[in-house]
């Protein structure tokens, strides 16, 4: 082998490569220049070993002088792994920067004692992170004994949990902290301290809650569908960061009486109504507050619903204050508690009775039980010390020990107490009604006071405090130097008060006290007791004089005071409760009269009868114990009546006024005077005198055979005449005779003078036969209120009617005929005249004057003529003042109704004669459709001129057209002499035709366009020669091509083309083309872009635009080609189909990026332009041909 050097026992260098391969082995350094490789073929262990043996300073050394990179001392085993070992030393890993290990599945560090983690830099980062996304993602195990410790010690230490956090002892879990410790939630949730069911939460030190201030702020908003407000801004604000998720808020600006609005955290920007819609509002600045967060204390609730449980009261809360000294020490006298304060103004102490020093009101020697402490609770105490004569005072009392009293002072400490300012009010309520069918008689709402026996105190007190009654006196410096009630102690009480001698026959009442509650004398001197002389007003004993009711144990009762009262005293007695009754007392029946003085003024029930001052009340012999003189009126009607032992026709009632002629009067008062209503005089007989008028019943007062009633009398002379003067509603007065024979019932009246009837209105009636009115002197004359205004007067036998004071003949008759001497007035309603010529010589005729002048009111009906005709139905035509429209009116079928004229829908004409055959019409038919007509009798001639001496203006109402049309071969001429026809939309000028030398000039308006739109073609004629004939003319002609869809091959979306072709006779001489088209589907090399004839055009100049597809975000790349093309079509079927084109100019909007390429294609004298591009691309083009 060439090139080989060979060593015994198996060492070969080879060259092998073509490269020059030197291997030196020189001073124990094996090197080459060319790589190195040490390669054993033996598949056994150990197939290479690097060993050093040489003492304890050997080592093995794998050093690389000059790599830089990652792997520049690389280690690697393609199937099996690679193990480091240090048998008897350290395994020690030291890199420069950084140690990576890296495993495709687990590395595990074991060690038979520690593994330590240790960086040594000032910044240096231990850092234990998984790439785990479901489970257990870093196990720390400790628990290898109950006594293994997990020891985390940092100077500051962070636990980061996305999910939730568990912390789980075994037994005890301590947290210690030398500072404040705090448990904060980041999201707005709650912080829940839960221990196992049945046990507390302990706090073993001070316990303070101190919730922080609740957020407000002020800021910019909108809301959203009354839903959503939303803090605007820019940068948005975050007002809602400290909102918990959810709430109540109260929001300056909207509707106080919807808030507070419940609310849910959306953002810290963003929150939701969740009951009440938020107002609408917008852009408004305003503050958003808070709703302080309601605090619980919450007792432990007792189970329910289980069967067969036992119900029970649920766990008690105790708030229970530190308590100061030790009873058990000899120098204490008891221990004092700490307030517990429930807000600033209440509080909660207890005492032991031996700080108060008592011997007597707590009994402190009872036992040791609650009854040994003394609770006090204030509500309302400005500060929490007890203060004299508020929350307690030194009161003498009476005290009974074995038979024996005395008055010692103690301390008396008010256990409740409501303080305020101007008003402290104490209620209790049941809210809810007994409304239910079975109820309690336990259920409802009371205030017990009550004692173990009637030795002690048992009342309510009305107290004037002591030291601050005078602020409500009314004296001038109004504040009481001059009050009404004085400087003295002063209290109303209502109850029982033990005092005096020993014994229980003691009373309970209510009364005054000239003494203050609070300074406790009243406890020694209460007004209830018997023997108290010192202390009531003027100093005698309340219970004779300041007490209004009394009762003592034995069941006495007394209403108002003991002693003579100095005015009468009103006992009222209210309604019982059914419907109707008024006050009731009810006297309990007894068998015997009260004994001694009880019977003596006293009103009582004797088995069942009323009795007064020892008599039975009106019964038999006893009846005068109700004699009276006098009858004073009551508030009622007095009725009196007998209703048993009266017999039929005797009288039941009987007055009598037993003194002779002594007269019996009825007396009232009318309004405030009084007044005697009749007198009975008994000197005459019983003579009645009535100080007014007499009423009489319906049968009225008979005077012989003549009866009056309140509104007739009726006279009857004989049986059955009678004659009537009768009175009716309005005051009418009839008179009227009644004859049974039907003989001579007349009624004459005859007067010795002149008969005079003066009324309102008068009439003579005759039911059967005539009226006659007959004057022997020729006239009857007719007056009006004395003054003659005409007569009937008898001229040879014919009526002659005169009128006025001195009658002037108006009308005389002469058998049939009737002549008016003066002018005829007709003032009815309608004047008919049936005759069959109507003669009229006037040469004016006046409607609608008005008492024969002018109007001067407004007019409200219509004035002109009708005129009747018959034409299948009755109708009528008019010709009119329409007074609602105020113009004249001319209709061939109208209604009338209260004067006023309507059309009735008939199709109306006027027309104008020159003959029979030559006229003119006007005619109007539905919706005012009008029709201006002209006809002559040779129906060439009739021509219509209309010729204003002004302007003429044709409109139509808005929306509708003008419409000029001329029939058969007739033409539409515009005939303007000024040379313009002027174009406007609605008096907006925007063009006109304009004579210019003989030429039409189209102009638009200043500052205005000119479009011209065609749906399919256009076509500008250069000359107009020949219009039609093809070949003469030269043409400018825009167009579109019809929609291709899919006529084109690889391509949607395709556009119209919009074609301009330019023609002089029939040459085609250019053409310029604009369209789009988008690439369908992958790439391909021959999607069409457009196609033209070389048989028309062989030259043409393309400008193309790609934009990358619609798939590419943002904008995308774009490509812009120019190119021409030469095309030859097939002449004759000689030469063959050629086509060239140049693409000359191709840029890139990114300088590099090629979206597309283009190719040119003929055949049978088509040429295509094709490309390849990609899907989505979007090609325009302008193309322009030449023949």
């Amino acid at each position: 082998m060439a090139n080989e050097f060979r060593v015994k026992n198996g060492l070969i260098v080879d060259e092998v490569s073509s490269g020059a391969g030197v291997v030196t082995i020189a001073d124990g350094v094996i090197s080459s220049a060319q790589t190195m490789e040490i390669l054993s073929t033996a598949n056994a262990d150990q197939s290479i070993l690097m060993r050093e043996n040489g003492g304890t300073d050997g080592t093995i050394k794998i050093h690389a002088d000059q790599g830089s990179g990652t792997d520049s001392i690389f280690l690697l085993s393609d199937a099996g792994g690679i193990q480091v070992h240090s048998t008897a030393g350290v395994l020690d890993f030291n890199a420069g920067t950084n140690v990576t290990m890296d495993a495709a599945e687990n590395i595990t560090l074991t060690a038979a004692d520690d593994v330590g983690l240790v960086t040594t830099s000032a910044d240096g980062e231990i850092v234990l992170q998984s790439a785990h996304t479901l489970g257990r993602a870093i196990f720390i195990d400790g628990n290898a004994n109950a006594g293994s410790i997990v020891d985390i010690d940092a100077g500051v230490l962070t636990l980061d949990s996305d999910g939730s956090t568990s912390i789980t002892a075994a037994t005890t879990l301590d947290l210690v902290s030398s500072g404040v410790m705090t448990l904060t939630t980041n999201d707005h949730d709650d912080i829940l301290l839960r221990p196992h069911s049945g046990q507390y939460v302990d706090v073993d030190g001070l316990f303070k809650v101190t919730p922080s201030v609740a957020a407000s702020d002020r800021f910019l908003f909108s809301t959203t569908s009354n839903t959503t407000l939303t803090a605007q801004g820019t940068p948005v604000p975050t007002p809602f960061t400290d909102f918990p998720a959810t709430g109540f808020v109260k929001i300056q600006g909207m509707n106080v009486n919807n808030q507070p609005f419940a609310y849910t955290r959306v953002s810290d920007s963003v929150i939701t109504a969740d009951n009440t819609n938020f107002d609408t509002l917008t852009n408004t600045t305003g503050a958003i507050t808070l709703v302080p967060t309601a605090q619980s204390i919450v007792g432990q609730a007792a189970p329910t619903s289980v069967v067969g449980q036992l119900a029970h009261d649920g766990g008690q809360v105790t708030l229970d204050g530190g308590k100061w000294g030790n009873a058990g020490n000899g120098w204490a006298v008891g221990v004092n508690y700490g307030a517990v304060v429930l807000q600033d103004s209440i509080s909660a102490k207890k005492l032991k009775a031996l700080d108060n020093g008592s011997s007597l009101l707590y009994k402190p020697n009872l036992s040791a039980g609650p009854n040994n402490m003394i609770p006090i609770f204030h509500v309302g105490g400005e500060n929490q010390s007890l203060t004299a004569f508020e929350d307690y005072f030194t009161a003498p009392g009476t005290t009974i020990a074995s038979g024996n009293s005395s008055t010692p002072s103690e301390s008396v400490y008010v256990n409740f107490k409501v303080v305020a300012d101007t008003l402290a009010l104490v209620k209790v309520k049941q809210k809810l009604s007994g409304s239910e069918s079975n109820t309690d008689s336990r259920l409802g709402s009371a205030i017990v006071s009550e004692t173990m026996s009637n030795k002690g105190m048992n009342g309510i007190f009305f107290n004037i405090d002591d030291a601050g009654h005078s602020i409500f006196g009314t004296g001038s410096d109004n504040q009481g130097s001059h009050g009404s009630i004085g400087d003295v102690d002063y209290n109303f009480a209502v109850g029982h008060m033990y005092n005096g001698a020993t014994g229980t026959n003691k009373r309970f009442a209510m009364g005054y006290s000239n003494r203050s509650f609070n300074n406790g004398s009243s406890l020694a001197n209460s007004p209830f007791a018997d023997g108290s002389t010192t202390f009531g007003a003027e100093g005698n004993a309340l219970a004779k004089q300041n007490s209004f009711f009394q009762a003592n144990i034995d069941g006495f009762t007394a209403v108002g005071p003991a002693a003579e009262p100095t005015d009468n005293v009103t006992l009222t007695v209210g309604t019982n409760g059914e419907t109707n009754v008024g006050g009731v007392i009810l006297l309990e029946e007894g068998s015997t009269d009260p004994s001694g003085s009880g019977a003596s003024h006293t009103l009582y029930n004797k088995s069942g009868t009323l009795h007064f001052n020892g008599s039975a009340v009106g019964s038999g012999a006893t009846a005068s114990a109700l004699k009276a003189d006098d009858l004073e009126p009551g508030d009622d009607v007095a009725t009196l009546s007998v209703t048993s032992n009266v017999t039929a026709n005797n009288p039941a009632i009987i007055i009598t006024a037993g003194v002779a002629d002594t007269d019996i009067h009825l007396k009232g008062i009318d309004g405030s005077s009084n007044i005697t209503m009749l007198a009975l005089d008994a000197s005459e007989a019983g003579a009645a005198t009535f100080s007014s008028s007499v009423t009489a019943g319906a049968a009225g007062f008979i005077v012989g055979s003549t009866v009056i009633t309140d509104d007739s009398i009726v006279m009857t002379p004989t049986s059955g005449d009678t004659a009537t003067i009768a009175a009716s509603t309005n005051g009418a007065l009839a008179i009227t005779t009644v004859d049974t024979a039907s003989a001579a019932a007349n009624i004459t009246i005859t007067a010795d003078g002149t008969f005079d009837v003066a009324a309102t209105s008068a009439t003579i009636e005759s039911t059967v036969g005539d009226i006659t009115l007959d004057a022997a002197g020729a006239d009857v004359i007719l007056k009006d209120n004395g003054t003659q205004y005409g007569s009937l007067t008898n001229s040879s036998g014919e009526l002659v009617i005169r009128s006025g004071s001195t009658p002037t003949t108006a009308i005389t008759m002469s058998g049939a005929n009737v002549t008016i001497a003066g002018n005829l007035t007709v003032s009815g309603t309608t004047t008919a005249v049936n005759t069959t010529t109507m003669t009229v010589e006037d040469a004016i005729i006046e409607l609608g004057l008005v008492n024969g002048s002018a109007p001067t009111n407004t007019t409200s009906v219509d004035l002109g003529m009708a005129v009747n005709y018959y034409t299948g139905s009755a109708k009528k035509a008019a010709l009119w003042w329409d007074t609602g429209a105020q113009h004249w009116a001319l209709a061939d079928d109208v209604s009338e109704s209260g004067q006023v004229l309507s059309a009735t829908g008939n199709a109306t004409g006027l027309r104008f004669y020159y003959d029979d055959d030559n006229y003119f019409n006007i005619g109007v038919d539905d919706k005012g459709a009008t029709q201006i007509t002209t006809v002559d009798s040779t129906g060439e001639e009739g021509d219509l001129t209309i010729a204003p001496d002004g302007k003429l203006t044709l409109q139509t109402a808005t929306d509708e057209d003008i419409l000029l049309s001329a029939l058969g071969t007739g033409d539409i001429t515009l005939n303007a002499h000024g040379g313009d026809v002027l174009l406007k939309a609605n008096t907006t000028s925007f063009g006109q035709f304009t004579n210019s030398t003989g030429d039409m000039h189209i102009k638009a308006a200043a500052g205005k366009g000119i479009s011209l739109m065609s749906n399919t073609g256009m076509t500008f004629l250069i000359e107009d020669d020949a219009p039609g004939t093809a070949g003469t003319n030269s043409i400018f002609q825009f167009t579109t091509e019809a929609t291709v869809g899919t006529d084109l091959t690889g391509v949607d979306a395709e556009f119209e083309p919009v074609v301009m072709q330019y023609t002089s006779g029939s040459t085609n001489l250019g053409r310029t083309e604009f369209g789009q088209v988008t690439q369908e589907g992958g790439a391909g090399s021959n999607n069409t872009l457009f196609t033209f004839d070389s048989s028309a055009f062989q030259a043409c100049e393309v400008l193309i635009h790609t934009k990358q597809g619609e798939a590419v975000s943002g904008d995308g790349l774009h490509q812009v080609n120019k190119m021409i093309i030469c095309a030859a079509s097939m002449e004759g079927g000689v030469s063959p189909d050629t086509v060239a084109f140049s693409n000359y100019s191709e840029i890139y909007s990114d300088g590099s990026t090629k979206l597309v390429d283009f190719n040119v294609t003929i055949s049978s004298d088509i040429v295509s332009l094709e490309f390849d591009a990609t899907d989505d691309d979007l090609l325009t083009y302008s193309v322009t041909f030449l023949a």
